[in-house]
């Protein structure tokens, strides 16, 4: 199976990992993954921290940017998927739980964080309820890029049938 992945992700998945699995570099116009001959099933949106939430959702100019991301995904992909490379609770601990590195990194840019972990939940969960996608939440990295590889590979089944 080919997996297509986006040219603007700066740490990408490496499907190429996987017997038999290819990683593609290719512009996708919402998201960040698709399978190769399924473009139009399944794209996975990926989220590499709380942090990267948080920023994507703390002001409503960001957030309006997501959703209008989002309402395309949904009218070029039969399904999308948010998959976090972070637990529930990392995400409840937000920020708490930065680790110092991203801290420093945010002081050294002048970035205050005024959302909570909480917030990024419920604001996720309108998003997800007003249009109709999934939300995936995995304990680490590599969870996320196996939870992806599954669900790329049930479209491989639905072919067999």
């Amino acid at each position: 199976m080919i997996i297509i992945c986006d040219t603007r992700e700066t740490k990408p998945w490496r499907f190429d990992v996987y017997e038999g699995w290819y990683t593609k570099k290719e512009k996708i116009d919402a998201g960040d993954y698709v399978a190769y001959g399924h473009e139009t099933k399944i794209c996975i949106e990926r989220k590499a921290s709380p942090a990267e939430l948080a920023l994507n959702l703390g002001k409503v100019s960001n957030r309006d940017r997501f959703e209008r991301e989002v309402v395309l995904a949904k009218k070029m992909f039969d399904k999308f998927i948010i998959l976090c490379e972070f637990s529930l609770a990392d995400l409840y601990g937000f920020p708490k739980n930065l680790d110092d590195k991203v801290l420093n990194k945010m002081k050294k840019n002048d970035t205050k964080i005024r959302v909570s972990g909480a917030f990024i939940k419920k604001v996720l969960d309108e998003i997800v309820e007003k249009y109709n996608i999934t939300l995936v939440f995995a304990g680490s990295r590599q969870e996320a890029q196996d939870k992806a590889k599954a669900i790329f590979a049930e479209l491989e089944k639905e072919d067999l049938f």
